[in-house]
């Protein structure tokens, strides 16, 4: 448009970013016209009648001079390379001339009003118009500043269009009439608000999600750090083994009428993590306290650990504890920030029955991280009971020959499978039975640590 009417300008965006203190620097010249896409952060002040200094630089750049010496001639350091001293002769001389014609421009720019800035729509941020509009007028110059909307911008379509159209229609204007009326000010303000605080709700909720998954985070780098702690056995240890005990009675022992109690899936699962029995049936259960069957099971569990402590020693159990432990908290870690993640995509939706999304999240993000930490416990414990360790050792030099009868004898047996030959070994495959007597495969009972 600016083409067709015949009238000079400069273009700012994007594609010509390395001129841009260069253009915005002469926006102040008389009849200068700058187009700019966005003039948030351009931090190039504005000189009304233009910026000597750059003209100057840009007549330099025209001379071909060398690079590091066009870059000494508008410094002021002492120096005594001759070109440089030539470089800033020249500079000078050109300097006055250009300072003469922008004090005249300066005049001319003044007298017209200053700059003046055209916005052809009202952002949603009143903070990105309000850096515009304050390119003019700075300092005690004049300026001024104008904007021109239409109904159909997305700003008002979305907060003010449908209240002003049925104005103008009674109004009798016509479809391109100009408006100017303190209301449509007051109508754009208004709509830039509600977007503004539309957007700061979206960000604070945004913290508010954030902080649940912070202080979680905290909880477990404090935990593995706990962990990490000193070279024996770490102490977190029984305190889990008590917890454990406690969660499980809490699932299968929790009813007030003993007789409802499940106690065969509470013995099962003992015997399924520690490889012991409770040794009592179900009908001296039933009779039994929960605090006497918590200590009955604290009793066998204290003495399964005692013969994990003797076979292996307290540093290589402190070791291994530590290993497994990590092990387990990572792996249940990750697999809770996936459901945190999926959980938060439609947690959104509990609004549409009347509920605050954060907290539904704050809630069902408790319950999740309170089952992580359960599940962290359970599984550590039970690898503890079950983590079979193996020696190596160096292979025997001893040789061994076989003659005679024996020869033939070994020759004629049936070859061993590969599963055969690894059970020989002490090892087991993946899809074995795990040797724990879990009922399990390897692969997924004690076979996912080793």
């Amino acid at each position: 448009m600016l083409k067709r009417a015949g009238i000079d300008h400069c273009l700012l965006n994007a594609k010509y970013h390395e001129r841009e203190a260069d253009i915005i620097a002469q926006a102040g010249r008389a009849k200068a016209v700058t187009v700019a896409t966005n003039m948030a952060g351009r931090g190039t002040d504005i000189i009304l009648g233009g910026n000597p200094e750059f003209i100057a630089k840009q007549k330099m750049a025209a001379m071909k001079f060398d690079p590091l010496v066009e870059a000494e001639a508008s410094s002021l350091e002492p120096t005594d390379d001759e070109e440089i001293k030539r470089a800033r002769e020249i500079y000078k001389k050109l300097y006055a001339e250009a300072k003469e014609v922008t004090d005249k421009e300066h005049v001319k720019v003044i007298e017209a009003g200053g700059l003046h800035v055209v916005g052809s729509e009202r952002h949603e941020s009143r903070r990105v118009d309000n850096q515009l509009i304050g390119r003019c007028a700075r300092q005690g110059d004049p300026g001024s500043a104008q904007f021109f909307i239409s109904l159909e911008d997305e700003l008002m379509r979305l907060f003010g269009g449908d209240r002003i159209k049925p104005l103008m229609e009674k109004m009798g204007l016509e479809d391109g009439e100009v408006i100017e009326h303190p209301f449509i000010n007051t109508a754009v303000s208004n709509a830039q608000k509600k977007i503004e605080a539309m957007h700061f709700d979206m960000r604070k909720q945004l913290l508010d999600f954030d902080n649940v998954l912070s202080r979680q985070r905290d909880i477990i780098y404090s935990l593995r750090d706990e962990i990490f702690e000193g070279e024996g056995i770490p102490e977190v240890t029984f305190s889990w083994f008590e917890d454990v005990i406690d969660s499980r009675m809490a699932e299968y022992l929790s009813d007030a009428k003993s007789f409802k109690w499940n106690t065969v899936g509470y013995s099962e699962w003992l015997k399924r993590a520690v490889g012991r029995d409770m040794g009592l049936s179900n009908e001296d259960m039933i009779k039994m306290s929960p605090a006497e069957i918590g200590g009955k099971s604290a009793d066998i569990i204290t003495e399964a650990w005692k013969e994990r402590l003797a076979e292996l020693g307290e540093k290589e159990l402190g070791g291994m504890i530590r290993f497994i432990s990590i092990r387990v908290i990572d792996h249940h870690w990750k697999d809770h920030l996936l459901n945190l993640d999926k959980m938060r995509e439609g947690i959104g939706l509990r609004g549409y029955a009347q509920k605050d999304p954060v907290v539904e999240y704050k809630r069902e993000s408790l319950a999740m991280f309170e089952g992580l930490l359960d599940s962290i416990k359970k599984e550590t414990m039970e690898f503890i009971f079950h983590m079979q360790v193996s020696i190596n050792r160096a292979p025997s030099r001893r040789g061994i020959s076989v003659s005679g009868n024996a020869a033939q004898s070994a020759a004629q047996e049936k070859p061993e499978t590969r599963s055969e030959k690894n059970r020989h070994k002490g090892k087991s495959l993946p899809n074995d039975p795990c040797p724990c007597g879990s009922g399990k495969k390897y692969k997924k009972c004690c076979g996912r640590i080793t």
